[in-house]
């Protein structure tokens, strides 16, 4: 308290979203189930990887709830 008193200390909420958004990024195969399962994998909403990705400029994200009209193999 001596040293730093009225000091703000700023601890970010989100520390490891660059490292996040490279993973997402590379792991994303352009499906929705590809977003579910990073949401999964590193225990984050959906919308979350969705905004990272497109963050990253990342094309053809998937709109949430969006079916693939190509897809049918996707898991729904």
């Amino acid at each position: 308290m001596e040293n730093f008193c009225g000091s703000f200390l700023h601890i970010p909420a989100r520390p490891f979203d660059k490292i996040i958004r490279r993973i997402a990024t590379e792991e994303f195969d352009g499906t929705t189930a590809s977003i579910r399962n990073i949401a999964r994998k590193y225990k984050m909403a959906e919308p979350v990887i969705r905004k990272l990705l497109k963050q990253s400029n990342v094309k053809n994200v998937p709109v949430d709830g969006q079916l693939g009209l190509f897809n049918k193999n996707e898991e729904q």
